[in-house]
């Protein structure tokens, strides 16, 4: 069992080392996450497929050495404007895509 690391702020939730795990991963902590918090409004304001498109993103980054001192730890941030919202949908839908076919970095 891999233990993933995280934490709140009052802007976003934050995976450290997040190019390290799998969408699956993710998504488990996310579940997780929700259930340990049930009334955080802001973690309901996006669905798990928004965050996992915007972790997607990040761990692509990371693996493909683009600001990798930003991309490491992936900041999912509770609100953000629509256009970075429909970026992260766009960019993430294909990140996760590539990422079915890459190990996980160790």
């Amino acid at each position: 069992m891999v233990h993933l690391s995280w934490y709140l702020t009052p802007e976003a939730l934050v995976i450290t080392d997040a190019a390290k795990y799998t969408a699956r991963q993710v998504r488990k902590l996310l579940n997780t996450i929700r259930d340990l918090n049930p009334d955080n409004e802001e973690l309901a304001k996006r669905t798990n497929r928004s965050y996992i498109n915007e972790w997607a993103t990040h761990a692509l980054a990371y693996r493909m050495h683009i600001m990798r001192e930003r991309s490491k730890d992936a900041d999912l941030q509770f609100d953000m404007k629509p256009c970075v919202k429909l970026m992260y949908n766009f960019l993430g839908s294909f990140a996760r895509l590539i990422l079915m076919f890459c190990r996980p970095v160790r």
